[in-house]
């Protein structure tokens, strides 16, 4: 989310060198999406030194490390190749459409409500409409940010009985259909948003 918010300035705010030097213009909001990666990754680096060494020297607390923690680089490739391709789209069409960055930030705050962030996505599968309609749950779990989101609870936590949530049964295992969709999903936006960039990226100057 502040990749996106942030890159929608990114062309603006680097105007004055696209006016004078020519370089690669999708560069600004790739640059904008690695320079968050890498905060995005000092979070998971304290995350992973508090939670897995620091609480391990009290007994009983701590993260135990699962085998399935293997697959994190994986997870973590998919997210950061979605978030370019989204920068890549919301750097180009805020700069042409400049409403589209205030549309997208409440965007944002809705999808917190819709996606698994604090509940696990394995509760919404026995709700309505999800429970008369099992392929429309599978469906959206093939939403990128939702299975990165899922993925990662899975490789990293152990699973929790669903029933914690007064729910029946148990969580799912990682759901690797649907992750191996929102994958396609990924190069799809990756692609689409390069493509479209450097079918109007001629026009930055003119814009300006």
């Amino acid at each position: 989310s502040t990749t996106l918010l942030d890159s929608g300035n990114t062309l603006l705010v680097n105007s004055p060198i696209l006016k004078k030097v020519y370089l690669p213009r999708e560069i600004f909001p790739i640059t904008c999406a690695l320079s968050n990666f890498i905060h995005f990754m000092m979070g998971w680096l304290v995350y992973f030194s508090v939670f897995f060494v620091i609480l391990h020297i009290v007994p009983g607390m701590g993260v135990p490390i699962l085998p399935t923690l293997v697959f994190f680089p994986l997870i973590t490739l998919v997210l950061l190749l979605l978030v370019i391709g989204l920068s890549l789209w919301m750097s180009i069409l805020s700069l042409f459409y400049e409403d589209i960055r205030f549309i997208v930030q409440t965007f944002m705050n809705l999808l917190m409500f819709v996606l698994p962030v604090i509940i696990p996505a394995d509760v919404f599968r026995d709700k309505s409409p999800f429970r008369e309609h099992p392929w429309l749950f599978q469906v959206y779990m093939m939403n990128p940010v939702v299975s990165v989101i899922d993925s990662y609870r899975k490789t990293i936590l152990e699973p929790l009985p669903v029933n914690s949530f007064n729910m029946q049964g148990y969580a799912l295992p990682m759901n690797w259909v649907a992750f191996g969709g929102a994958t396609v999903i990924t190069l799809l936006i990756l692609f689409s948003g390069l493509a479209y960039f450097n079918y109007r990226k001629w026009e930055i100057v003119e814009r300006y």
